[in-house]
């Protein structure tokens, strides 16, 4: 089991990383024209936005560009040390090549901005405001949902390219959840995040 987690590790530390390169690129005023809101404030017959203030094209985009580059440049860091390719599941049938990291960086990134769109979307329709997780039951089910909507994508493109059995892609959610906690909380504590979960 340690030696799956390590491999998770691993594998997903670009897209960790991601993360918080991607904050603080979203709280930058660099490229501020693409800090427009995805759904550009329309209102579905509701009246309720269809995303929210906090989905912006800025955070989309930055999530796939900046996870395809961090991904190429892991990819070169395993490539020098071995040991460390060995543990990357991305390489199991598949060649550590600039190419095929800038790829699949790519889709870890698009992959992930798109699964964070339908929770903000359901949250929407039930009167939770963006940042908010909402009360009861709901909302303890989306305080743990929000931190693995985009992992159980991600996860599952890992899964496509290694083969993973269902046990592993399990741990890797769970696993995966609570490293998510965890970098929210760092990231809230250098006021990157108006909250931890």
């Amino acid at each position: 089991m340690f030696h799956e987690i390590g491999m998770m590790y691993i594998t997903l530390l670009p897209i960790a990383f991601t993360g918080v390169v991607n904050a603080i690129f979203c709280r930058s005023s660099f490229l501020d024209v693409l800090h427009v809101p995805i759904d550009n404030g329309k209102k579905l017959k509701d009246g309720r936005r269809l995303f929210g203030a906090n989905k912006t094209w800025k955070g989309f985009l930055g999530s796939f560009v900046i996870c395809a580059l961090l991904n190429a440049i892991w990819g070169k860091i395993c490539l020098r040390f071995k040991g460390m390719e060995n543990w990357n599941y991305m390489y199991i049938y598949f060649d550590n090549t600039v190419a095929y990291n800038l790829f699949t960086g790519f889709l870890f990134g698009f992959v992930y901005a798109v699964l964070e769109l339908p929770n903000s979307f359901i949250k929407r329709r039930m009167d939770i405001s963006s940042g908010k997780q909402g009360k009861g039951g709901f909302g303890f089910l989306f305080k743990i949902y929000d931190q693995i909507d985009s992992l159980i994508g991600v996860i599952l493109v890992v899964a496509l390219y290694s083969k993973m059995n269902i046990t592993t892609y399990m741990l890797y959610v769970a696993v995966g959840g609570i490293t998510h906690v965890a970098i929210n909380t760092m990231l809230f504590k250098l006021k990157l995040r108006n909250s931890i979960l």
